[in-house]
């Protein structure tokens, strides 16, 4: 290829992806003699642009060629259309394109084409005047003679310079026009002068887009196209805003590496164990916090899953809460939002640690491995109390529906389930009963006992009660002084007085009361069942009422009895 581009007079060179010299061809050594004997294979594109430029600045800027090397580093590297320079005599174009394994070609010509000069002058497409499309160009236009003079400029131009007329510009070369604009704003000719230096050598690179900074923190955008009697015709854009656009995003780069410093030193300093998970659960980074409250070491965990440290039970709700588990990383990563949970992590030296997970998806580029970052609290402490808690309102809860002295439900639970029952006995046309049990001669026990007998007796007929009654769904409480109730829903009148009788011959036969080993302690039932209908509830108090009549009645008849009503 180099061979080939020598018989038509085109320089070649290729430069691999770190800017080091790979091969060229005899025209590139015709354009740039200064290399002869010196180029190398491997040879670092900053040792060439060395070369060139020690053969062509003048003394007078010798002390400026560090800087002139950087900037056409920079310009090999984001060169993206052909410009135009002199070099030795040769007015050379070149044009640089990226090669498609990395790496850059770099090609040059000499300008001799005449189809590439533009005409001399006179009306375009037989009708525009060229005087008129200079003067009406929205960028500002110049044109420069081939020692650098300023010939002509528009009155754009003259808008984005501070230049009063064409006349005030005429003569001069573009960089004093820029220095003239900075010392008048700052009265520092020094400073303008370093200033000034690079800009100089990119004026020099006809074709190369390049910037100028203007006092008040403005800036252009210069482009060149030189023809090859070395005439320049220069176009100048105002970028200021695209320029602070810029900088913004320079300044929002720095916050965030600013950012990334603050966040490695939280979460290397922080009691919280810091973890980024990719979208497979592997641990790309863990923080130091992680051996005093699990045991293990950051390298021993970093790298592999997130499984590995989640109790087995509690995994796939992590995962389906953290990496979007069977919805995939897709979906999970498009929710960009905090979960937080409790989960059980893995000592290193065994048990179990209640943590608390703060996990937020992170939105990236497909390239970048981090899906989630998750922050973990050890909250085995505030789970213990939590639990003791729930433990405490349990029993408070059970004591508010307990009677305190037998220790079976009281009346307000009672209350409570006779209602629930007897709606739902209603709804579906069941049958439902009601026992009211009253302790016979309980006043005597007291009078002639006292009242911790009576106490005592009481304790003993709620277990005997609630012995004999078949639990299910069925209920015993104690209604209010020596009164006892059981409600038994599903059941109707025949079973409920068979209840009954067991429980009073229950309580009968049993002689353990240590006040009146004769006499045994008796109770009288009052018995009432229900089926509601057409899906019509009678009440609680309609039932209550029932059953304490029957009972009443069986006292009358001579206690000791079951009265059914």
């Amino acid at each position: 290829m180099g061979r080939a581009l020598d018989s038509i007079g085109v320089a070649l060179c290729l430069f691999d992806d770190a800017d080091r010299t790979m091969l060229w061809n005899a025209t590139f050594l015709r354009f740039f003699p200064e290399h002869a004997g010196h180029v190398h294979v491997g040879e670092s594109y900053w040792a060439n642009l060395g070369r060139f430029y020690e053969s062509r600045l003048p003394p007078a800027e010798r002390h400026s060629i560090e800087r002139y090397i950087e900037d056409g580093i920079r310009r090999h590297r984001a060169q993206s259309r052909p410009f135009v320079f002199q070099h030795r005599g040769r007015l050379l174009r070149v044009a640089s394109l990226p090669m498609p394994d990395n790496g850059r070609v770099r090609m040059w010509t000499t300008l001799t084409d005449p189809e590439s000069q533009a005409p001399a002058g006179g009306p375009l497409h037989g009708h525009i005047p060229l005087e008129d499309l200079f003067a009406n160009l929205a960028d500002g236009a110049m044109v420069l003679d081939p020692s650098g003079g300023i010939i002509a400029v528009n009155q754009e131009f003259l808008a984005l310079y501070d230049a009063a007329s064409p006349a005030d510009v005429q003569g001069l070369t573009f960089p004093q026009v820029v220095g003239r604009a900075w010392i008048e704003a700052t009265g520092e000719a020094t400073r303008v002068t370093e200033r000034l230096a690079a800009f100089i050598d990119n004026a020099r690179f006809a074709g190369a887009p390049f910037e100028v900074e203007l006092p008040g923190s403005r800036w252009r955008r210069v482009l060149e196209r030189r023809m090859p009697d070395s005439t320049a015709y220069l176009s100048h854009a105002d970028i200021t805003e695209l320029k602070r656009q810029q900088q913004a995003l320079s300044e929002a780069e720095r916050q965030a590496r600013d950012g990334e410093e603050r966040f490695r030193l939280i979460a290397e300093n922080s009691g919280d164990i810091i973890v980024s998970l990719g979208h497979d659960g592997k641990m790309h980074f863990v923080s130091p916090s992680i051996t005093p409250v699990l045991g293990w070491m950051p390298r021993d965990v970093s790298g592999g899953l997130i499984d590995m440290l989640i109790c087995s039970e509690d995994l796939r709700q992590f995962r389906n809460a953290v990496l979007g588990g069977d919805r995939g990383p897709d979906v999970a990563q498009a929710d960009d939002q905090q979960n937080v949970l409790t989960c059980r992590l893995r000592h290193r030296q065994g048990g179990l640690v209640w943590m608390e997970a703060h996990a937020r998806s992170v939105k990236v580029s497909p390239s970048q491995p981090i899906r989630a970052v998750c922050s973990l609290r050890d909250i085995t402490k505030r789970v213990a109390a939590e639990t003791a808690l729930r433990e405490a309102y349990r029993q408070l809860a059970v004591l508010a529906v307990t009677d305190a002295l037998t220790g079976i439900a009281n009346r307000r639970r009672f209350e409570d389930v006779l209602v629930r029952h007897g709606s739902a006995a209603a709804a579906v046309g069941e049958p439902l009963s009601l026992l009211l049990i009253d302790v016979d001669h309980f006043k005597g026990v007291n009078d002639v006992f006292g009242h911790q007998a009576g106490d005592r007796c009481l304790q003993m007929v709620a277990p005997i009660i609630e012995g004999i009654v078949p639990h299910e769904d069925n209920l015993v409480a104690r209604f209010g002084g020596e009164e006892f109730a059981v409600v038994l829903p599903g059941m109707a009148a025949p079973g409920a007085r068979s209840v009954a009788d067991a429980i009073r011959a229950g309580i009968e036969a049993d002689r353990g009361q240590d006040f009146n080993a004769a006499t045994p302690v008796t109770v009288s039932i009052g018995v009432v069942s229900v089926v509601a209908q057409d899906g019509v509830w009678c009440g609680t108090d309609a039932l209550i009422s029932a059953a304490d009549r029957a009972l009443y009645r069986a006292k009358r008849s001579g206690r000791n009895q079951v009265a059914v009503a």
